[in-house]
């Protein structure tokens, strides 16, 4: 039920959908993929996972590429399953693990979803990431924009879980005696956010037993006021970019200072987004 909710507040899913299930055998896409079985027939649903091996973490990592090929026999459902040298990826990227996986990982999803015809990508993001991103992003420094960490749809990426907290999930698995993998690389303190999930959200849950809501309705609440109000800036577009040519933006500076200094960060932003393509430092 409570996926379901999701899935209708956030227009996730259409009738007839093919959906491509992102399952690396933990416990949050495991679920995932069951909540998705269980609602698959009110919506007509045809289901196909896929896992990329990212050779990290030795025979362990095998075992969860051959979990999930488990899964997938026993529940007749089909699967896409590759390994990629993320290390050889890493050293010569020269980015963070984390940043690596994330970037071939979505590479890996998009060409299967592409190749099997899905319509949908489905994440298995819960409460719990969303309210670690924002405390993440906070720390880091980040506005509205940043602040509204993970969105529970963009494009055709759905995180149908994003509103279920990860010990809820845990209950059920648990309660239907369901197996599933555990990653040892997020127990470990080497990156910022196992940082966060280890040490400073514990403490912080002290203050406040309902933070992981808090934070996911907080986020939810900044992500809606950041869309309403990008959208006044783009109305308002013709009056401050009074050009746009390959590598150059002008902005009318009388335009510009005719709004307040929330909009006129918004017309900045956007220029750069466009020049640059994102607004990472």
């Amino acid at each position: 039920r409570r996926v379901r909710d999701t899935i209708e507040k956030h227009s996730m899913l259409q009738e007839g959908d093919r959906v491509l299930v992102a399952l690396s055998g933990g416990p949050d896409s495991v679920f995932l993929l069951h909540a998705l079985r269980e609602l698959g027939s009110s919506y007509k649903l045809s289901l196909h996972l896929a896992h990329l091996d990212h050779q990290l973490r030795g025979r362990e990592s095998e075992e969860d590429r051959e979990f999930v090929r488990d899964i997938g026999r026993d529940l007749g459902v089909p699967c896409t399953v590759e390994s990629f040298n993320l290390p050889a990826y890493l050293e010569e990227r020269g980015v963070s693990v984390e940043e690596g996986g994330r970037r071939v990982r979505y590479e890996f999803l998009d060409r299967v979803a592409d190749q099997v015809g899905a319509q949908r990508i489905a994440l298995g993001h819960t409460a719990n990431d969303q309210a670690e991103t924002f405390l993440l992003r906070l720390i880091r420094g980040a506005g509205k924009l940043g602040l509204g960490s993970i969105p529970p749809k963009r494009g055709r990426i759905i995180r149908p879980t994003i509103e279920i907290a990860k010990g809820e999930i845990i209950d059920w698995l648990a309660s239907h005696e369901v197996p599933y993998r555990i990653d040892s690389t997020n127990l470990t303190e080497s990156c910022s956010r196992n940082l966060v999930r280890t040490r400073l959200l514990p403490q912080l849950l002290l203050l406040n037993p309902h933070l992981i809501e808090t934070l996911r309705r907080t986020a939810e609440i900044l992500r809606e006021e950041e869309e309403f109000l990008n959208s006044l800036m783009k109305q308002a577009v013709p009056k401050v970019v009074t050009r746009r040519d390959g590598d150059e933006v002008l902005l009318d500076l009388k335009g510009l200072f005719d709004y307040n200094i929330a909009m006129r960060r918004r017309f900045v932003r956007e220029a750069i987004l466009e020049l640059k393509g994102d607004l990472l430092r």
